[in-house]
């Protein structure tokens, strides 16, 4: 029985949703994440038929689901891979259909008629749709797809930013691969006969699981950062805050209004990378960057004996001014701590890469809080490991304030 107070549109009980359950496999190894909402259509994707399903849930909650039926979206490539999530761009214009082995980009067929459905609301529509890279993932038997997100300042809403498991985010406009970020050390073969088939990075922890993209700044020698960033080294902490918040509050509100700008050309995002060993990178490139800068690893105040975690899978930007940092750890930990500006550039070590060039690091981080979820029940037998699982985090885009963190036991 599905709780009627957190299914308030009755969704559990329309055709769409019971088509969707009986093309789930029985038995899931892992959480899926096969909705996505943007704006008034809801969006499923359907394991069984190997398309998307889309419902007006603005229209359909006022006229009933009875009477809105939903449509049937047919990428028209087919998939290789098994679909694990589904990931509107900024504008909903395309749709990321992404698993651990591919990712394929679905353009939305336009919305007329006075119910604003796909072509007047024709039940089955075949949509234009490409693999992105897929002789990358043929060739590589053991690469595997980390995370992938939609630039959210893409001026064309379509470029989209890939972590692979080889320690590269891969950029890409429409199905054109643009660039090739390196954001760790290249994972080379163990020569452990017992873990022959594992990078060595991913056995030290050096691997990239998860990034997240923060709000916009100016490079360092822009005329306006330096007019307006000197802070007297006297002022209180709490001055500085409100200076890095007022800062941010105007970058951003430039960025917004001048997005198709040539000065745009100069605005960096601190793409925060986040590794299985709890250590953070702060990655700063444009749109167009080549050669983005890489920093890290930050320093976490205040100091701890694991590093604020040994398992970490997930990071979430959460565009607070400052930026606050959401931080999950296999075993339900989650910290929540600021992304604040370092008042000097920080010299870190030198990775195992000598091919990787690590800048000094402009950030720091400052963890306010620490949540513990339940991931289960508790085990009889107290010598028993506790129960592990990956965590993920989504952003509520209703209340920019909230996230969500779903996992093997519930949401």
């Amino acid at each position: 029985m599905f709780n009627a107070r957190t299914d308030t549109l009755k969704l559990n009980q329309t055709a769409m949703f019971a088509k969707i359950r009986a093309g789930l496999p029985v038995e899931r190894q892992h959480t899926q994440n096969l909705l996505e909402c943007k704006d008034d259509m809801l969006y499923a994707w359907d394991s069984e038929e190997c398309c998307l399903l889309a419902v007006n849930w603005r229209l359909a909650a006022l006229e009933g689901f009875e009477a809105v039926k939903y449509q049937n979206l047919i990428p028209s490539v087919p998939q290789s891979f098994q679909v694990e999530r589904v990931v509107a761009s900024s504008e909903g214009s395309l749709i990321a259909l992404a698993g651990a082995r591919g990712v394929t980009v679905l353009e939305l067929p336009r919305r007329w008629g006075k119910d604003g459905l796909f072509m007047e609301g024709k039940e089955k529509i075949t949509c234009r749709a490409f693999n992105l890279d897929s002789l990358l993932f043929s060739n590589n038997p053991h690469l595997e797809l980390r995370q992938l997100r939609w630039h959210p300042f893409s001026p064309t809403d379509s470029h989209l930013l890939v972590l692979l498991s080889d320690n590269t985010i891969r950029v890409y406009d429409n199905s054109t691969l643009r660039h090739v970020w390196k954001v760790g050390p290249v994972p080379m073969k163990s020569d452990n006969n017992l873990n022959s088939s594992l990078p060595t990075a991913l056995l030290l922890g050096e691997s990239a699981v998860d990034f997240d993209i923060a709000p916009a700044v100016a490079p360092k020698d822009d005329a306006v950062l330096n007019s307006s960033t000197t802070i007297n080294n006297n002022i209180t902490t709490k001055d500085a805050l409100n200076h890095s918040r007022n800062l941010s509050k105007a970058f951003n509100e430039t960025v917004a209004g001048n997005k198709n700008a040539q000065n745009s050309e100069r605005i960096e995002w601190p793409i925060i990378v986040l590794r299985e060993n709890g250590n953070i990178y702060v990655l700063m490139a444009g749109l167009d960057s080549h050669k983005p800068r890489l920093q890290g690893p930050l320093t976490i105040t205040p100091q701890s004996n694991d590093n604020y975690g040994l398992e970490s899978c997930a990071i979430l930007v959460i565009p607070s001014l400052p930026p606050t940092l959401v931080i999950a750890e296999a075993n339900g930990t989650l910290h929540h701590a600021l992304f604040l500006e370092a008042e000097e550039a920080d010299e870190s070590f030198n990775e195992v890469d000598a091919s990787l060039i690590i800048h000094p690091s402009e950030y720091t981080i400052h963890v306010l809080e620490t949540v513990l979820l339940e991931l289960g029940l508790p085990k009889d037998d107290p010598k028993s490991k506790t129960y592990n699982c990956p965590i993920h985090l989504k952003r509520d885009y209703i209340n920019e304030m909230r996230y969500f963190a779903y996992h093997n036991a519930g949401l």
